[in-house]
């Protein structure tokens, strides 16, 4: 499990923006967890990332959303 407090790096413009900037470090802080685990070794099963946000859901399904969301630095 890990666990951080931070501001984000990037200044979002909308709600949307900023929880798919969150679920985005989210995402590298689980492979970095998982590459480390592997190098120590140990089994491991495929880590999970569960987002309720329905916005983000939608952003991520949809590539139809792609070019209105280039500009977000991630």
């Amino acid at each position: 499990m890990s666990w951080v407090s931070r501001l984000q790096k990037v200044a979002a413009l909308s709600t949307t923006e900023a929880e798919y900037v969150a679920v985005t470090e989210t995402c590298n802080e689980l492979i970095w967890l998982k590459d480390f685990i592997k190098e120590l070794d140990k089994e491991q099963v495929s880590p999970l990332l569960h987002s309720d946000n329905q916005s983000i859901i939608d952003l991520v399904n949809n590539p139809v959303y792609h070019d209105i969301t280039k500009h977000i630095d991630v």
